[in-house]
């Protein structure tokens, strides 16, 4: 009997801590597959305290799991004195995600290792990239299970099976 295949991705966002409005869910591939009231309810799952930053975290909802994986990037370069976000990935409520666990935590890190090599978050210019990549990523996972994309002088690249 062959391997199970992983289940389908159904989303993937970035979400961050804004300096006024608090935690926002700033992009996501599909564009508004996750609503502002799930967002609002969960957040403080994705946008965490120091203690889980750097951890897998696992959402779930009656509708839904999330997948993330929490960072921070201190620096006095940023309001309040810190960069904090989130990529997370979407699944049916019932999806088996640990297969994704190593795949969250490579996208988090390579957009931290990004952030204080270039500031690719923080720059307007970079940053605008980010839905693209995000919905590349989600493509390549669910078609060939596997991605590999290009972002600034980094390759992300990883598999999942």
């Amino acid at each position: 009997m062959g391997a199970t295949p992983p289940p389908r991705v159904k989303a993937i966002f970035f979400s961050e801590f804004h300096h006024e409005a608090g935690p926002i869910l700033t992009y996501q591939a599909p564009e508004n597959f996750l609503s502002k009231d799930v967002f609002d309810v969960v957040h403080v799952f994705i946008i965490t305290k120091p203690q889980l930053y750097r951890k897998i975290i696992t959402v779930n909802t009656v509708s839904l799991k999330i997948l993330g994986c929490p960072q921070s990037v201190e620096d006095k370069k940023y309001k309040r004195n810190a960069l904090l976000f989130n990529f997370g990935f979407v699944f049916d409520p019932n999806a088996e995600t640990t297969v994704f666990q190593p795949v969250v935590k490579k996208l988090s890190g390579c957009f931290r290792t990004l952030e204080l090599e270039s500031g690719f978050l923080s720059r307007d210019e970079t940053r605008s990239r980010l839905p693209a990549v995000l919905a590349e990523v989600l493509q390549e996972l669910n078609s060939k299970g596997f991605c590999s994309v290009p972002v600034g002088k980094c390759e992300y690249s990883t598999i999942c099976s």
